[in-house]
């Protein structure tokens, strides 16, 4: 990345990639999971909260509901919330101000235009992927040390992480 070098993504095809069940791991953060706490999104490591191994990994699971509508669109589900609420669950999703995305992260029902991402191979990272706002091009699901999720214009924000790494949820039991 540092000298200019970028891999070809073309033959990647998130939707035989991406395990059905998953955490993410933001790039650069291996013992860091995004995770669900109430409607809010946290990046915490395991020494960051005092619950169980099973409630720390149950909160850190997610799964990606595809769309028809275009190619790798899709929602980004909590699994801890699947079934519960109408139309299957609490997704990722961002508020608008002024028609842009803000750069806060919560969980919600369906919102159009914000619950819909594109999962991108990233060009930095092999194995990795990023999440686009699939209505708002150029705006990233991306980590910000030390435990917040946002949604930034730049993949590449020296200070955010827009890659990570999405650790098969079934490897784990």
């Amino acid at each position: 990345k540092a000298c200019g070098i970028r891999m070809d993504t073309t033959s990647i095809q998130p939707r035989m990639s991406i395990p059905k069940e998953f955490m993410l791991c933001p790039m650069g953060q291996p013992d860091k999971f995004v995770r669900c706490v109430g409607s809010s999104l946290f990046v915490h490591s395991r020494e960051d909260t005092d619950c169980s191994f099973e409630d720390f990994f149950k909160e850190a699971k997610f799964s990606l509901w595809w769309l028809p509508q275009k190619n790798n669109m899709c929602h980004l589900r909590a699994q801890s919330s699947a079934g519960q609420r109408e139309r299957g669950g609490l997704n990722v999703t961002f508020p608008l101000v002024s028609q842009k995305p803000a750069s806060q992260v919560l969980l919600s029902v369906v919102q159009e235009p914000q619950t819909f991402f594109i999962a991108v191979a990233s060009p930095d990272f092999q194995g990795a992927f990023r999440f686009e706002a699939s209505y708002f091009p150029g705006y990233y699901l991306a980590f910000a040390s030390p435990t917040r999720l946002h949604i930034t214009n730049s993949a590449e924000d020296g200070g955010m992480a827009a890659d990570f790494m999405l650790v098969d949820y079934s490897s784990m039991f």
